[in-house]
């Protein structure tokens, strides 16, 4: 029944409207890669709807360059353009990619890999705003690499984005009507999810690995960073292709008093912004944090953010689920809330709560948020000093172990709060307001955006930093 509604719905959208081709937009293997695709890969379906664009990109803006490669997946969550008959798993891009990332690590002082997955009404065309938003976002991890080289006498890494896409716009329709597509394009998300993106996550994950081995605690800053963003559908995707790894990892810590182990991560940072997830998928990972217990502080393993400003989690996301609940059992109220809203508005979920500092006064004086497009390197120098210098007050004072209801600022005059669950658990969700995140799409606002970026630098400078202030 649910599935013929949905037909039904999706067929007459489509009778009224243009469908996006169901093609990928990258098929052209640009020169610029330090690999050749390999030799099994044809150029790509026919009908692509933009078959020139390249896969990869190298771009350079003043003296800051990255680069970025993009990965598309089809309705039933496999890659494309396909191998030929007998390859199997070994899909063009993906082996393409990790010969890429190879070479890069070889060639380069270090890596910062930052991997994207968008969500709904998106794809990986050139107009495509998530595109636009996420280069600007890999333009602002190279002017940070730049400036801790000339702070803190790190190596710079090589900024690389992957842009995980899929056909998240089917319909071009004006809004409200491109909304009508919520069934359809969830059900494709959750193809998605239990398709080869596991492959493409998987094979990160064991490159990360490879190239930080031996990890010892005076190793210095690591070869391979990795930090991995879902938003909307996308944090369906990715929320799905890590939760198993990410409940193995809590089981597999050492929580004896004095042991100071450290939990095995997935890259260094997993990061949903306004994830169009019901709750009742993120039960298990928040049940498996909740029952386990933290000896001391680690950075977060997982971080989840939902603005209540976001009308398409907070009200679009379980107006189209009413259909669906019709038709499900569910056995307490827990489940049936659960099941219907999202994450991110799930009350006895949240455990922590992110918002601009009330009372006005400047956390870090002399700290600037800086535009990558007009690039200062000495305000961003100035910047993490600032930062590390806040950071490290608060760890002073709190350290080894956070207290319940701790409370920390950050440079850009945010607050974050604990509210629930083990002070020093790995996954948080965390709530915030219209201030930070006005909308749905405005995940790359500057005060949201810093605020990321230093919490992450929890993970993979200010242990470096630490190690050089005790050393002296």
């Amino acid at each position: 029944m649910r599935m013929l509604s949905r037909l039904v719905l999706t067929s007459a959208l489509a009778l009224v409207t243009g469908c996006v081709p169901t093609a990928p937009f990258r098929t052209a293997w640009n020169a610029a890669s330090t690999a050749s695709p390999p030799p099994d890969c044809e150029a790509g379906p026919t009908g692509s709807p933009a078959a020139e664009l390249p896969n990869h990109e190298r771009a350079t803006v003043g003296s800051l360059g990255y680069d970025l490669y993009f990965v598309e997946f089809d309705e039933q969550g496999l890659l494309y353009p396909r191998g030929l008959p007998g390859v199997g798993i070994a899909s063009c891009h993906i082996e393409a990619l990790m010969r890429d990332l190879e070479g890069l690590a070889r060639s380069e002082a270090g890596l910062s890999i930052v991997v994207y997955v968008h969500g709904w009404k998106h794809n990986a065309a050139d107009s495509d705003d998530n595109v636009k938003t996420f280069r600007q976002l890999l333009l602002d991890a190279a002017l940070v690499e730049q400036g801790k080289q000339r702070d803190f006498g790190l190596s710079v890494h090589r900024v690389v984005g992957i842009y995980v896409s899929w056909r998240g716009k089917s319909l071009t329709l004006p809004e409200p009507f491109l909304s009508f597509t919520f069934w359809d394009r969830k059900a494709t998300a959750q193809h998605i999810a239990e398709g080869e993106s596991r492959v493409l996550f998987a094979r990160l994950r064991g490159f990360y690995e490879q190239q930080n081995q031996p990890a010892t605690p005076d190793q210095g800053e690591k070869k391979v960073l990795l930090i991995l963003l879902g938003h909307s559908f996308g944090g369906l995707i990715l929320l799905e292709a890590v939760s198993q790894s990410l409940i193995t990892s809590l089981f597999e810590y050492d929580a004896t008093p004095g042991q100071q182990n450290v939990i095995p991560r997935f890259g260094d940072m997993i990061i949903l912004a306004n994830p169009a997830v019901e709750a009742l998928r993120y039960t298990p990972l928040h049940r498996a944090a909740a029952v386990q217990r933290y000896d001391h502080y680690q950075s977060p393993i997982f971080v989840s953010v939902t603005s209540t400003a976001d009308w398409a989690t907070g009200t679009a996301f379980p107006a189209g689920r009413l259909l669906d609940n019709f038709f499900e059992t569910t056995l307490s109220d827990e489940e049936r809330n659960a099941n219907k809203k999202t994450m991110g508005h799930m009350d006895p979920y949240i455990t922590h709560q992110l918002l601009m500092r009330p009372d006005g006064v400047e956390t870090c004086p002399g700290w600037k948020p800086v535009d990558p497009n007009a690039p200062s390197i000495d305000q961003e120098r100035m910047n993490l000093s600032l930062e590390r210098d806040n950071s490290r007050r608060f760890f002073d004072a709190a350290s080894p172990a956070l207290q319940p209801g701790w409370q920390r600022e950050f440079c850009g005059n945010t607050v974050l709060k604990q509210l629930k669950t083990d002070p020093n658990s790995p996954v948080w969700n965390v709530t915030t307001d219209g201030s930070i995140i006005p909308g749905h799409n405005e995940i790359t606002q500057p005060v949201f955006v810093n605020f990321v970026r230093q919490l992450y630098h929890d993970t993979v400078i200010y242990p470096i930093i630490m190690q050089q202030m005790q050393a002296k």
